[in-house]
């Protein structure tokens, strides 16, 4: 769901699916209402829409990847398309991984927060991220290593946000993103929450103060 004063803007509908495809949509192609509803992104078979956000020329897109990986290019690098469209390859991915988080306007906060399955995280600076050509593989954001496990979601944050941590068990914490360490792409991170053995950790939402 995306909030949208008005149609008749600059803005974008940037949408992206989980095999890393990603398709920018004039925000004004999707004014007209439908009792059917309005097609917007034809999706290949065993594929998905996974995360949509709003975006224009000035912003820049980044991808995360269930591996570990972070692309950063620019928006303009997608050209405009069609509702009907399949859109352009955005991130690529291996076998069996996915896309966990796509984050569009990232000059607005200074951090990227990063979770992973088995309970850690970190925090790292924005400005750890070389930018790359779109369709790439990217960078290494957090060690996807036995004890982290896979990344779940990538957020942007600032040290004044809350963030509220959700388990396969139902288990629920808020904590405070400044409680997290900092540290650079490379690193482990730090247990976020201790899970039970059959546990894992499924959801990260931030709380903007």
């Amino acid at each position: 769901m995306l909030p949208v004063p008005n149609f008749q803007s600059d803005d974008y509908v940037l949408m992206a699916t989980k095999k890393g495809v990603v398709k920018k949509v004039k925000l004004e192609s999707f004014a007209n209402k439908r009792k059917s509803g309005i097609h917007a992104l034809t999706i290949d078979k065993e594929d998905e829409l996974m995360h949509v956000s709003l975006t224009n020329d000035s912003h820049d897109i980044m991808m995360f990847s269930n591996a570990g990986k972070a692309i950063l290019f620019f928006s303009k690098s997608i050209r405009p398309m069609g509702r009907l469209a399949r859109g352009v390859r955005g991130m690529s991915l291996q076998k069996d991984h996915i896309l966990v988080a796509l984050i569009s306007a990232i000059q607005k906060k200074s951090m990227i927060l990063t979770v992973t399955e088995n309970g850690y995280g970190k925090r790292t600076s924005i400005s750890s991220y070389r930018k790359t050509a779109r369709g790439s593989q990217g960078v290494i954001s957090i060690s996807t290593s036995k004890r982290n496990g896979l990344v779940i979601s990538s957020s942007l944050v600032d040290e004044s946000d809350d963030i509220i941590l959700i388990t396969s068990r139902g288990v629920l914490i808020r904590m405070s993103v400044s409680e997290i360490r900092e540290a650079g792409r490379l690193a482990q991170g730090v247990r976020l929450i201790k899970l039970k053995e059959d546990e894992k950790l499924v959801s990260m939402q931030v709380v903007y103060l």
